[in-house]
């Protein structure tokens, strides 16, 4: 009994504060994150976050929005992804037009010149940055050094 209890609290406690993101995301600017689960089989987990600056903690924030899930043979491309996010977006009623940034991993499914995640969003919205994973960047580059370092 004492279990059903809290997680019917956590779960108000969850919805709760959706809520309030939701209706903060429909007034200020914020950026978007995903981050796919796996490039295999047919069931992909792609977690869409928020990062918004919070008034009251004073500070940037991430939350999370939605788990994104997508299924079947072709879950892990970017027109089943993205109209995973929009569909979020409308269920939500947050405007694209508020989202200035997106964050995503540096594959071509996400940051490619055709048909990705980011021609999609630039459809929507045409005035926001698009980055990729910045801990992959950072990897890329120490690689990229090392290497050349190995030659002198």
């Amino acid at each position: 009994m004492f279990c059903h209890v809290v997680l019917a609290w956590l779960w108000f406690k969850f919805y709760t504060l959706l809520a309030l993101l939701v209706e903060e995301m429909k007034g200020k600017p914020f950026c978007l994150m995903i981050h796919g689960s796996n490039d295999t089989g047919i069931e992909k987990i792609n977690p869409l976050t928020v990062r918004k600056y919070d008034d009251n903690e004073r500070q940037v924030i991430t939350l999370l929005l939605d788990m994104c899930t997508t299924s079947g043979r072709d879950c892990g491309t970017a027109d089943v992804i993205f109209q995973k996010i929009n569909s979020v977006m409308d269920q939500c009623d947050i405007p694209w037009g508020h989202c200035i940034g997106f964050g995503v991993d540096n594959t071509s499914v996400n940051l490619g010149v055709h048909k990705s995640i980011m021609t999609h969003v630039k459809a929507k919205n045409d005035s926001y940055y698009f980055m990729g994973c910045p801990c992959h960047i950072v990897h890329n580059i120490a690689s990229k050094g090392q290497k050349l370092l190995q030659r002198y």
